[in-house]
């Protein structure tokens, strides 16, 4: 039998940590991927900014978030 977490970061999280400490899988919808990883907008833009010096994009954060696959 398998145990099953779902957890959800918001968006600007760094989610290396995260996925060091679970295993983590991701499902991502394959429309999406390609104009959210393009996506030069400042999270600030979105009310999404991590604090008042985060500079970083929509496409930074979302790559970010799919870098750390389970090993």
């Amino acid at each position: 039998m398998c145990a099953l977490a779902v957890v959800e970061l918001w968006d600007s999280v760094e989610p290396q940590s995260i996925a060091q400490l679970i295993g983590v899988v991701i499902a991502i919808d394959p429309a999406l991927a390609l104009p959210y990883l393009s996506n030069g907008d400042d999270l600030a833009k979105f009310g999404r900014a991590a604090a008042r010096t985060d500079n970083r994009t929509v496409g930074d954060t979302f790559a970010r978030q799919l870098e750390y696959p389970p090993h």
